[in-house]
This record gives C-alpha cells, structure tokens and sequence, in this order.
C-alpha cells in the first residue's frame, strides 16, 4: 500500500495509507509534521521596484522567486575560495601594472601578426 498525504485547511498534512488503514498515531503526526517543516515558505518584504527586477532576471515567466534568487546567489558566490598560488599570482600582476610592466593588447596582437 502506498502512502498517501491528505491535507485539510487549517490542519497540517496527515499520512494516510490507502485502503483505509492509518499508521500508529505517533508515525503518523511525526510525518505529517516533517511534511509540514519541509514545504514551510518565508514572506519576505520587497519593494515594487525589487519585484519587478526579479521579474525581469527571470529565465521564464513560470520561474519561481525562490529558484530566480537561487540561480543569482549560485552566480554571486563562489564556494570555492582562490587557493594560496593563484592569490600570490594576482597580488604580482597587480604590481606589475604598477610598476608599468606591462604591454597593450594592440602590441600584442601586432606581435602575434592578428592585425
């Protein structure tokens, strides 16, 4: 028998198996009670001009806010930090440009005969 979950308004979701037969009263409200502690949303508070960015930096009209802002955040953060080398690498082209070593990309590409 497969389980199946009922909902009733202003009642968490109740397991029920079908056939008629109910789990013992415990298993029963602790999964109805993870059901609900799963499918809980937060309201947050946005201003109109914030919606309507969001909608605008959807990928298509049926993308919910939850995966638009999911998508965002994967693209601002990188939970990979830099490693040790590539920090030390960054830190000298920077005192590279500083100390004006460096060469144009028009140079370059006259060097390499791409003009």
């Amino acid at each position: 028998m497969d389980p199946v979950f009922e909902a009733q308004k202003d009642h968490p979701p109740r397991l029920m198996v079908s056939g008629g037969s109910v789990f013992d009263e415990r298993i029963r409200n602790l999964m109805s009670y993870a059901l609900l502690w799963v499918t809980m949303a937060t309201t947050i508070q946005l201003q109109p001009e914030t919606k309507s960015r969001l909608d605008e930096l959807k990928i298509h009209p049926r993308e919910s806010y939850d995966e638009t802002l999911n998508r965002l955040l994967d693209i601002a953060y990188d939970p990979e930090p830099l490693s040790e080398e590539t920090l030390q690498q960054i830190e000298e082209g920077i005192a590279d440009i500083r100390a004006g070593r460096l060469r144009s990309l028009e140079d370059i590409a006259l060097e390499l005969g791409l003009e």
